[in-house]
């Protein structure tokens, strides 16, 4: 029976509110926390301060983002890694928790780039931004998306 029409029973049969109508507004408000729970959230995955520096060897982390949490997955949806000056390159990489490079996303960033994608981070993982070639090149980072929470399926 659907929360609607156990509502208009409880009501129409004039039912003691705290004895019937009570459990009736709690199992309303777990289904409307379920929905906030999963709806996607807008977050920002990687953000620097300016001027950071591409001065450094290569594979040498310069800047890592928060980690997606337990039990969510993100879809990465614009990077942009903005270059004051052009010197040196770096790479944009997924990291791991122990912050080891799991895969590379842009290689031999050496000016400014600006982009859409839909790269997925699972749970545990992060962006990062690891020098390439050294040089002396200054840089600022912002990438953004959706982080929604994963959603059991029960298979039946």
């Amino acid at each position: 029976m659907s929360l609607e029409s156990l509502f208009a029973t409880a009501i129409t049969n004039k039912l003691n509110p705290v004895q019937d109508i009570a459990p009736l507004i709690s199992q309303l408000t777990k289904s409307i926390n379920s929905l906030v729970d999963i709806t996607p959230k807008s977050a920002i995955f990687l953000k620097g301060s300016t001027a950071l520096s591409s001065n450094v060897s290569a594979n040498v982390l310069i800047l890592a983002g928060s980690l997606i949490p337990s039990g969510y997955k993100a879809t990465v949806e614009d990077f942009n890694i903005i270059f004051s000056t052009a010197a040196g390159t770096i790479r944009l990489v997924i990291m791991d928790a122990n912050f080891n490079i799991i895969q590379p996303l842009l290689v031999s960033i050496s000016n400014t780039t600006n982009g859409l994608g839909k790269t997925v981070l699972e749970e545990n993982q992060r962006l990062a931004i690891v020098g390439e070639i050294s040089g002396a090149g200054s840089f600022t980072t912002y990438c953004s998306g959706i982080l929604k929470k994963n959603q059991r399926l029960d298979v039946q």
